[in-house]
């Protein structure tokens, strides 16, 4: 029986229905609470927990519950060495957000222990001896910004299904043998290691992966072929996927053996090297895609064209230092306006306007937000038709640096916000005005700007 079951839509859990018939169905000196003098323990104990900070000593209490299942303990600094020498039978064990700063190798002892929660503690390090817990389902490390290293032995882990590791700054690589545990369901962050560590290739038989899925050091995979046996094109429960280069260099091929399912809901790409992005990015088949985020990708200096996403909701582009102009590419459209007056000169039997409205295709059909953060070579910004862009409520533009001109913005009809901030050589607002619908506008650091 899994104690904890998915949710989907995110990484959240819930009990398992006869777990929680379990719980409410229990008797009053079923449960015990550290310091609580109106709390009994006995050998019927089967749950406690302790929210208060208290002497340690208090905690030998709990060993008069030699069937204790449930512990939890939310104010601690230190575990006191025998505590799983003494509580054998535990099978969910909460140590969130105290100050414990390593669990004693004495764990091996919690035979039957299905979920670890070590979230928000200042762990560095893990024992060997957690590998040894067979029946653990969900290990829970989120928050745990010193962690270091996991152990090397976790492949052994056979029933694991959640390994909530969400900040893997410090990690260099995840645990080899990881693709070994096949069951997994959750695993927030993979952190792809050097020649001897983890490679992306221990993701391949992953395919019950749910939720977010975050990519780190991508800067370590040798080759498209390792990428491609990644096989992200098979992880259909993922709902947002961020792949992140920490070192700046070519990627291209790498980035193009990284395409996801097509029914990928949100996509980051931070720290990408190369001076264009593969076609997928894009692609209108990404159908329930809604968000997008370019970050730190400095070298490219070609916007993909998202504008055939049907469902593209919002759409962050930063720090990409290359670009100087966006056109009409960025809207999915392959030929300027200007192109298409001179095949209407050359009378191929369809009229200018039916071109220009490029079959009653219309640009970010769904977008609501839109913001350009650091490009500082950005000069123009044209290609936008009658049309385009019919849900953008808010537009950020900031630290653009030499950009001289407002795109065309009186054809955004449902545009609210817009803020333009660090604009230094920005002269004058479009010569069509602002649309009617604008109700907050936000002009900062832009000193040539003029009504």
């Amino acid at each position: 029986m899994t104690v904890f079951q998915y949710v989907n839509g995110g990484p959240k859990y819930k009990l398992n229905e006869s777990v929680v018939y379990f719980f409410s169905d229990r008797h009053e000196d079923e449960y015990f609470r550290v310091g609580d003098e109106n709390s009994y323990i006995s050998e019927k104990t089967l749950h406690s927990s302790c929210r208060d900070s208290i002497d340690p000593l208090t905690l030998n209490d709990l060993y008069q519950a030699t069937n204790l299942c449930t512990l939890m303990i939310f104010h601690f600094d230190k575990l006191p060495q025998d505590l799983f020498l003494k509580l054998r039978l535990l099978r969910i064990l909460d140590f969130s957000h105290t100050s414990i700063m390593e669990l004693p190798s004495s764990v091996r002892n919690l035979k039957g222990l299905r979920y670890l929660n070590l979230s928000g503690t200042p762990v560095t390090t893990l024992p060997k001896s957690l590998c040894s817990l067979h029946e653990l389902q969900t290990l829970k490390l989120k928050g745990c910004f010193k962690l270091v290293d996991l152990p090397k032995g976790m492949r052994k882990l056979s029933n694991l299904r959640h390994l909530d590791v969400d900040v893997a700054r410090l990690l260099v690589s995840m645990p080899p043998g990881l693709g070994d545990l096949t069951e997994l369901q959750t695993l927030l962050a993979f952190v792809v290691g050097k020649e001897n560590g983890c490679h992306l290739t221990e993701l391949e038989h992953m395919v019950n992966l749910h939720g977010d899925f975050h990519i780190l050091r991508l800067e370590n995979v040798s080759c498209s072929e390792e990428a491609k046996k990644a096989d992200l094109g098979r992880k259909y429960y993922l709902n947002k996927l961020e792949l992140q280069w920490t070192e700046l260099q070519d990627g291209f091929e790498i980035l193009q053996s990284l395409q996801p399912h097509t029914k990928l809901k949100e996509l980051q790409i931070v720290g990408y090297g190369d001076a264009k992005f593969p076609s997928w990015i894009g692609d209108p088949n990404f159908s329930k895609l809604f968000s997008i985020t370019l970050h730190d990708c400095r070298k490219c200096g070609l916007l993909s064209p998202l504008g055939k996403l049907p469902f593209l909701k919002s759409i962050s582009i930063s720090e990409m230092h290359e670009v100087e102009i966006i056109d009409h590419r960025f809207c999915g459209r392959d030929l300027e306006l200007e192109s298409m007056e001179y095949l209407r000169k050359l009378d191929l039997g369809t009229p200018y306007e039916d071109l220009s409205a490029d079959d009653a295709f219309k640009a970010f059909p769904k977008l609501e937000s839109l913001t350009l953060n650091g490009l500082p070579k950005l000069k123009t910004w044209t290609g936008m038709v009658e049309g385009d862009f019919p849900h953008l409520q808010k537009l950020n533009i900031f630290g653009c640096s030499e950009l001289v001109a407002l795109p065309q913005l009186s054809l955004l009809n449902s545009l609210q916000t817009l803020e333009v901030r660090l604009c230094p050589l920005l002269k004058s607002y479009p010569k069509d005005g602002l649309p009617n619908s604008l109700h907050y506008l936000v002009i900062i650091d832009c000193p040539l700007l003029k009504e």
